[in-house]
């Protein structure tokens, strides 16, 4: 029995070595790691909802809100390719008075800029020697004009001959707008303040006169423009009663944004009777479809013959060969006045007796005087307007044209007018209508 005891205890000594092997499989565990990685995942939903929210299409909605940049554009032009021009006297210090002249017209364009109204200043030196194309055509080429009177404007040469084409031009063409700003402290009623400006105008010609008789110097354009108009002794003596028939401002107590308005309403109300007139010619078009063919033939086709004939008659040309009239130059001769729709054309031939070439040009301050009316120069053909200018060579003969404003075709006598040593008086006017 004591053997027996001995043999058994070996058997249990291995299997008492084997729990120690299955404990590396217990370190399984550490593979819940895994459930670890699904945090992440809510941190990618967390990523995903910034992108999602970034949705801020509302956010965006600043862009709607930043259209304030529209309040900001300029309002629409009303007068694109009609600009408005100014007439006035730059500011000095020739004198005291004149230092502030002009600060209304840099106020003024201040406030066209904002309100993209077109406006033309003239860049040109007021010392310049030649009459600018500025100057020539402001009256004509202009609808609105804004002119700037001063004491110095009423002293300058360049400035009288731009009142004067202005005057011209409202004259032929009324529906043109002039607004007049007085700028100085200076009396147009006051005899005293005409009779100084007379005296001024007069020693510019006495001093013209000196000049071209001993010829110490060039006359200069202007000052042949002056002695044309024979010094604006005429206009200055008109003054009182051309701004008294106006409503010009005040430049020291006028409020230059209402004054803007003005303006721009001239354009809007010009543009508001075109369109009421097509809106009505467009009406008439529409009650037209509704009528008869029967009736459109006999209403329509009388009146057309009637208008036919009536623009016949008025563009029928009429022309005057060799016209007489009762005194001229001796080296100029008027060869033929021709009646046409829109000008009266006269022909003329100019002769240079000299032994030396001469220099010749036309003026725009050339008229038809015809009942009490006159008629400025329009256009010429073969002969170069002043500034510019051509040459006759010595013994030479010249053929040119003048074309002037249409006058009536029942006038009988008309004088023409090229300055204050050229002038032809009484030239007869034969219409054919009358043969």
């Amino acid at each position: 029995m004591e053997e027996n005891k001995n043999t058994t205890p070996p058997p249990y000594t291995p299997p008492a070595y084997t729990p120690p092997v299955p404990t590396p499989p217990a370190y399984t565990p550490p593979v819940p790691t895994p459930p670890a990685y699904t945090p992440p995942t809510e941190k990618q939903t967390t990523e995903k909802q910034p992108t999602e929210k970034p949705q801020p299409t509302e956010k965006t909605q600043p862009t709607e809100k930043t259209q304030p940049t529209e309040k900001t554009q300029p309002p629409q032009c009303v007068n694109k390719g009609k600009p408005v021009y100014f007439s006035y006297a730059r500011n000095s210090d020739q004198q005291p008075e004149w230092n502030h002249i002009a600060d209304c017209v840099d106020q003024l364009t201040e406030i066209f800029k904002e309100q993209n109204i077109e406006y033309v200043i003239n860049d040109t030196a007021e010392t310049s020697a030649s009459i600018s194309d500025y100057e020539q055509h402001i009256g004509w080429d202009s609808d609105v004009i804004v002119l700037v009177f001063s004491d110095r404007y009423f002293r300058s040469l360049h400035c009288m001959y731009e009142f004067v084409q202005i005057k011209k031009a409202i004259k032929q063409f009324p529906q043109k707008r002039l607004f007049c700003i007085k700028s100085g402290d200076f009396n147009l009623s006051d005899i005293n303040y005409i009779l100084d400006l007379e005296h001024f105008w007069g020693d510019q010609k006495q001093e013209y006169d000196e000049v071209s008789y001993h010829n110490t110097r060039p006359i200069t354009g202007a000052e042949e423009e002056a002695h044309g108009n024979d010094f604006y002794m005429a206009d200055i003596r008109s003054l009182y009663s051309f701004f008294s028939s106006l409503n010009y401002a005040n430049a020291s107590s006028k409020d230059w944004n209402e004054f803007a308005k003005e303006i721009s309403s001239s354009y809007t109300s010009a543009s508001k009777f075109t369109k009421q007139m097509m809106e009505k010619v467009s009406s008439r078009k529409t009650t037209l479809k509704f009528m008869g063919i029967g009736c459109i033939t006999w209403l329509i086709v009388p009146f057309l013959i009637v208008c036919i004939t009536f623009v016949v008659w008025v563009c029928y040309l009429v022309g005057v060969e060799n016209p007489k009239y009762s005194k001229g130059p001796d080296n100029m001769v008027i060869t033929e006045v021709k009646f046409e729709p829109l000008f009266t054309t006269f022909n003329l031939k100019l002769n240079n007796p000299n032994d030396k070439d001469t220099i010749i040009f036309a003026s725009r301050g050339y008229y038809l005087e015809a009942d009490g009316k006159q008629y400025y120069l329009w256009d010429t053909e073969e002969i170069a307007i002043y500034p510019e200018y051509d040459v006759l060579a010595a013994h030479q003969t010249k053929f040119f044209e003048l074309q002037f404003r249409k006058i009536p075709k029942t006038t009988k006598t008309v004088d023409l007018i090229m300055g204050p040593d050229v002038k032809f008086y009484g030239i007869i006017l034969n219409d054919k209508n009358d043969e």
